[in-house]
């Protein structure tokens, strides 16, 4: 199933733990281990003599390759991609959110992007899978969750070990009377993933935090080779409010995670025929409607005119409540003037073309890149502002540039 295992390495800094986890994943496997590491080209002699260095592991046949390239994700999810059979083991600190909207993160991107499972090894992940007899798999009750299902059984199967699902239940969220049936989701799971080569069997836990509880879990489980989560790719400025209980367990737990983020089936791009302009406020996209009008009429296509728009909240109270600074009703029908008119100027624009609005809640990179998926062009906004509010913040504009799935026009915007 998997045709090596890859691993990322800084060869100025390199993480042994991460070496000796991967390395005994491939002796597992029995198959080869690939040292990746991405340097300019004035670097390659000396990385490659450092990778030499590291390659020497007993048992194990490894192959050592330096890519050349500044941008390390957008190197690595280029290389993944020639490499389909890969299993990628990464090395991970698992930022918290806050950190991780400052300084960024390597591994957290290429989870958001790659689009397969990814082997994440955390700060605390030191136990061996050599031994290991069950590959854990936490589920919410959600599809989202399900969606690592596939990849843990590949892998599971593959190490010839058992599967098993766990859900973990908050005791104040369920209601009452419906305690009997609490363990229904991960049963009919472990019954339909069954194979004939993998057993699964299922848990279910109580507690009031599912990370700490998934962590504590296969923390006190030697037995527990690998614990696997989908994650919903939440990026870091998100996640300060909204925190990721995958991530958590990356931090915390002994063991590595195999993380999975789904990223929706790209469809052949000459047959897409729509150019998204993605808007804020009428007067600041005006210039933006310009640009993706006049290209969905020279392209024949039809032009999507885009506004996503979070709601303002205020976080305060005693135990940091969140709430909205102006009716719900209200700002829907501010939002959807501002669509209305970006549609009007657009169709004078360019009246030949078809020109359809959508509105989204939700944070714009990420509503953006989703409509990539099914646009030949992408054209956006870019606003001017200082380097401490793009780091608090983010830029929408660098955020869709790096992960969209179609090429993307930045045109300056007046405030």
């Amino acid at each position: 199933m998997f045709t090596e295992v890859t691993l990322p390495i800084d060869t100025e800094t390199p993480d042994i733990e991460s070496i000796a986890i991967a390395s005994a994943i491939a002796r597992r496997l029995a198959i080869g281990l690939d040292f990746v590491t991405v340097a300019d080209a004035s670097d390659v002699d000396e990385r490659r003599r450092q990778m030499n260095d590291l390659a020497t592991i007993p048992g194990v046949t490894v192959s050592t390759r330096v890519l050349l390239g500044r941008d390390i994700e957008g190197t690595l999810y280029s290389d993944a991609k020639s490499h389909p059979g890969a299993l990628w083991c990464v090395a991970t600190h698992a930022k918290r959110a806050f950190t991780e909207s400052l300084v960024g993160s390597v591994s957290e991107e290429f989870v958001r992007d790659v689009g397969t499972a990814v082997v994440l090894i955390g700060p605390h992940a030191t136990r061996s899978v050599q031994n290991g007899s069950v590959l854990v798999v936490a589920v919410d009750g959600t599809l989202e969750s399900e969606a690592i299902l596939p990849s843990a059984l590949d892998l599971a199967t593959s190490l010839d070990i058992g599967l098993r699902i766990i859900e973990v239940l908050v005791p104040s969220k369920i209601p009452p009377g419906h305690q009997a049936e609490e363990s229904n989701t991960v049963r009919i799971l472990a019954a339909r993933w069954a194979t004939s080569a993998c057993a699964v069997d299922f848990e279910v836990l109580h507690h009031e935090h599912p990370a700490t509880a998934i962590a504590d879990y296969v923390n006190s489980d030697e037995r527990i080779a690998f614990v696997a989560m989908a994650t919903r790719g939440t990026p870091a400025q998100a996640r300060v409010v909204y925190p990721s209980q995958t991530y958590r367990v990356v931090r915390k737990a002994a063991c590595p995670v195999l993380v999975f983020h789904p990223v929706p089936q790209l469809t052949h791009q000459q047959h897409r025929h729509i150019v998204v302009a993605g808007i804020d406020d009428a007067v600041s996209s005006a210039a933006v409607i310009d640009v993706a009008a006049g290209e969905a009429q020279s392209r024949g296509a039809k032009l999507l005119v885009v506004h996503t728009w979070e709601e303002p909240v205020y976080v305060g109270g005693e135990f940091g409540a969140v709430y909205p600074i102006t009716p719900l009703d209200d700002l829907e029908e501010a939002q959807l003037a501002i669509l209305d008119e970006a549609v009007a100027a657009a169709r004078r624009r360019a009246p030949d073309v078809e020109v359809v609005g959508a509105i989204t809640k939700g944070r714009p990179s990420d509503v953006l890149v989703e409509y990539s998926y099914s646009a030949e062009l992408v054209v956006i906004g870019h606003h001017a502002q200082g380097a401490i509010a793009e780091a608090l913040t983010g830029s929408v504009a660098r955020s869709v540039s790096r992960r969209a799935s179609c090429p993307v026009v930045v045109v300056p915007c007046a405030d």
